[in-house]
């Protein structure tokens, strides 16, 4: 049977009008289209096939290289690439049965099947090996070489019996990532190049290659996939790399899978609003992919949207275009998931302040108002505005019906408006803010089905498909901030039509979803604004599912990983500094923490990118990236660093045998898992001194271990608590000027004012400009730790580009936090002087 190797890539094109404008199909129903539809024929087509790849893996319309090798080395690898398939299922089927995923006996059964394979793969390697021509020159022969033990290597050999792969949610599906292994080497994208690095033996590792142009890579089975500003690159890279095709872009790539030889990526591209179709995202080494109007989808419902997405499918090994199908939402909070026959792409749908607060006017709040306000409503609710001038004209309307009342009608009158309308709200909380989702089939390249459900999804996580149905975690009402219950969190199960069948809802009131995870039958949350509440929910039965444990603690996890034998690690920060916890969860009604470790790092890409984490199980590690070093964690009887690396500014780890590289801009640092000895160092690039943090941290108490014991709520755990007032611990005198302005989302991690303890003068004006870094962020006086019930001067929470400011008339000290997150340590002040006068701090 033949296997046919292809690219998917989501394209994704901006537009800022209505899906009435922009569809001309007729009905908002996705037909299946099947992938000959895209060719120009069915001759195309069939041709295509004809030339896509045989069961061996060689593919037919590759130009065979002069390799100078004896046909037996072709063969060695050709059997290296299914060994390395047959371990990576060994190993994902023990990890199934370890973290009970999967049925135990029947699980045991394929293990020893997929073992009887694994040994004649290993009996035929080394047969061939006999047989390898001896002239092959020892460059060949090592790239060709594979151990027999898979169990083997370390010791300088050059042979390959394992390695990494990037850190993923779903096993055997690729993401992109900027570092990659393949062959004994790594492949690292950085300082505007791609460097191909010869790992093995790693005491005499190099640079073999540089790769002009950076992105993120896909890679598999000797293929490596560059995602690039402007452009798609197909690179073999099995002997001296080799770019085969390139595929240019009108758009920027925002999420990539690889998968069986097929990639799925979004793409967002600007159209021109007066002609927002056909839309042309990119241009294949075959032809251009040009989407009429009438092939592009649209939702049952008239709503606004600003995005087309398209599906396309290419060739992996020379680019051509296959199929494509397309549809319109919105960017709005967008989250990218593949499973291994879908792609679930979903788009927020929100509400405006201005839109809620019509639609009470209009609904449960008709009795309040007199006929003639009534009436300019709906004479409102007919108009075309943005939800700015919405806004201005409620408030022109509110105004002028409350100048109509007398004084005690007046006093009355708020007062019924502002708690009935509250009521409303959390009445209707999960109203005001959707998540639409579609489901793209990747075998018919059909829309097979849309669905939606209240609230936001955090990232890929908060969706997970499960024995024909859909899992996803939301936090809802965040944005709504009229309600009295503040947001709230749901998990939601979908059947294969993606309709909603049950819920489990109120999670966390007050936070937002911070980390989720489903493993088989159960799923872990953390929600977070002040405390870190970590959730346990059976979903076994998917007509009932149940929050059955919740464990509080401080601090944060923003990515949760198993660990097997009833354990989750959960990756976050603590005060700033990261953080790394270990949760117990085999009696899920009773979640505890195993042990808990605080680093001396005020940042790890591993907090915010999952892919930046390295999980070694054969060896029972875990590798975290971090601006002052690289660090090496066990876990098996309680969390031991086990190793240090002094590389400043760490990025990525991967693993090759029994060896750990750790990977900066600069260098790659060998390590022996064995004993964590160093064995081998090579330079990459220029050496840039990193700076230190800004603000000089010190060093940490490292935290006593309290197995199985759930902390106290708002216990450190390490005798330090959050500050209270200030960053920087001296103010910055602004004096002498009528506005000053600090940043909002400033630091690593984007949970910092810069600069945050200021001097200003009576009078001035400080304007707070959010960076979109971070999140969701707010300015709001407060008493030094929390704010105040009834602050001078606040803000909304808002994310992207945002401003706030507030002119200070009086002297005094006046402190203020951003409220999600004063844990971080987002807190400021302002101290305002008299004009000339001096400050008193």
């Amino acid at each position: 049977m033949q296997k046919t190797s292809v690219v998917l890539v989501l394209l994704v094109a901006v537009v800022t009008v209505t899906a009435v404008g922009v569809i001309l199909t007729d009905s908002g129903e996705a037909e299946p289209r099947t992938s000959v539809s895209t060719f120009s024929s069915a001759e195309e087509f069939r041709t295509h096939l004809a030339s896509a790849q045989t069961d061996d893996g060689v593919n037919l319309r590759q130009p065979v290289r002069d390799t100078g090798r004896d046909p037996n080395v072709e063969r060695i690898q050709q059997l290296t690439r299914e060994l390395r398939t047959v371990t990576e299922r060994i190993e994902e089927t023990e990890r199934g049965i370890g973290e009970g995923e999967l049925n135990r006996s029947e699980a045991e059964d394929e293990l020893a099947t997929l073992e009887q394979r694994r040994s004649q793969i290993r009996d035929a390697l080394e047969e061939q090996r006999e047989q390898v021509n001896e002239t092959v020159d020892a460059g060949e022969r090592a790239s060709a070489s594979v151990a027999t033990d898979a169990e083997g290597g370390g010791g300088g050999a050059v042979s390959v019996s394992r390695e990494s792969d990037t850190n993923v949610q779903v096993a055997g599906i690729d993401e992109p990532d900027i570092l990659k292994t393949g062959g004994g080497r790594l492949f690292y994208s950085g300082g505007g190049e791609t460097k191909v690095i010869d790992a093995l033996p790693p005491s005499d590792m190099s640079v073999s290659a540089n790769l002009s142009g950076a992105g993120e890579m896909l890679h598999e089975d000797g293929r490596l996939v560059s995602l690039r500003e402007d452009e798609i690159v197909g690179y073999g890279v099995d002997g001296t790399p080799e770019r085969d095709w390139t595929a240019s872009l009108n758009s920027s790539v925002f999420e990539a899978r690889l998968h069986n030889g097929t990639v799925y990526a979004v793409l967002s591209d600007g159209v021109d609003r007066d002609e927002p179709c056909p839309i042309r995202p990119m241009s294949a080494p075959n032809r251009d992919v040009v989407v009429p109007c009438e092939d592009i989808h649209r939702p049952d419902e008239p709503t606004n949207v600003d995005t087309t997405y398209t599906v396309v499918a290419l060739d992996a090994s020379d680019g051509d275009v296959v199929d494509r199908t397309s549809f319109v939402g919105s960017a709005a909070e967008s989250v990218v998931y593949v499973s291994r026959d879908a792609v679930y792409v979903t788009y927020t749908r929100s509400d405006s302040e201005a839109d809620v607060l019509l639609d009470f006017a209009l609904s449960d709040g008709r009795d309040i108002f007199n006929d003639a306000t009534l009436e300019r409503f709906e004479r409102l609710d007919g108009y075309e505005l943005s939800d700015r001038a919405k806004r201005v004209e409620l408030e022109s309307i509110i105004e002028d019906w409350r100048g109509s009342l007398d004084g005690d009608e007046r006093i009355e009158a708020r007062n019924e408006l502002e708690n009935r309308m509250r009521e409303y709200v959390d009445r209707n909380l999960r109203d005001f803010e959707t998540t639409q989702i579609v489901r793209v089939n990747t075998d018919t390249f059909g829309i097979d089905a849309t669905g939606s459900v209240p609230g936001v999804p955090l990232n890929q996580f908060a969706l997970d498909e499960h024995d024909g149905e859909l899992r996803v975690a939301t936090t809802v009402g965040e944005s709504v901030s009229l309600s009295s219950v503040g947001s709230e969190n749901d998990v939601y199960v979908l059947n294969e039509n993606l309709e909603r069948t049950v819920s489990a809802q109120g999670m966390g009131e007050g936070q937002r979803v911070y980390s989720v995870r489903f493993t088989g039958d159960t799923g872990y949350v953390v929600t977070y604004r002040q405390i870190d509440p970590f959730y346990v929910l059976d979903l076994s039965d998917p007509s009932n599912p149940t929050i059955e444990g919740e464990l509080k603690l401080p601090g944060y996890s923003s990515y949760l990983h198993p660990l097997g034998n009833d354990r989750v690690l959960g990756i976050g920060e603590e005060n700033g500094r990261v953080k790394a916890v270990v949760f117990g969860v085999s009696d899920p009604t009773d979640p505890t923490v195993h042990d808990d470790y605080i680093l001396d790092e005020y940042s790890s890409a591993a907090v915010e990118n999952h892919r930046a984490f390295l999980h070694d199980e054969r060896h029972g590690v875990f590798f975290l990236p971090g601006s002052r070093g690289g660090y090496v964690f066990s876990y098996d009887d309680g969390l031991e660093l086990e190793k240090a690396v002094n590389v400043t500014d760490a990025k990525r780890a991967a693993y090759i045998n029994d060896y750990m590289y750790v990977v900066s801009d600069h260098e790659v640092v060998a390590l022996d898992e064995n004993d964590w000895t160093r064995t081998g160092r090579v330079e990459i690039g220029d050496r840039v001194p990193q700076p230190y943090p800004r603000r000089p941290v010190e060093p940490m108490p490292q935290p006593t271990p309290t197995p199985d014991v759930e902390r106290e709520s708002g216990a450190s755990g390490d005798g330090v608590s959050a500050p209270t007032v200030g960053q920087d611990g001296e103010a910055t005198s602004l004096t002498g000027r009528e506005d000053v302005t600090v940043e909002v989302g400033a630091g690593a991690q984007g949970f910092r004012f810069e600069p945050a303890d200021i001097v200003v003068d009576e009078g001035t004006t400080v304007r707070w400009v959010w960076n979109g870094r971070g999140g969701q962020h707010n300015v709001v006086e407060s008493d030094g730790e929390q704010p105040l019930g009834k602050p001078s001067f606040g803000s909304e929470l808002a994310d992207g580009e945002n401003e706030f400011t507030h002119t200070f008339g009086e002297p005094g000290s006046y402190d203020y936090v951003c409220a999600p997150h004063i844990a971080q340590g987002m807190v400021g002040t302002v101290e305002v002087v008299e004009n000339g006068g001096n400050s008193s701090a």
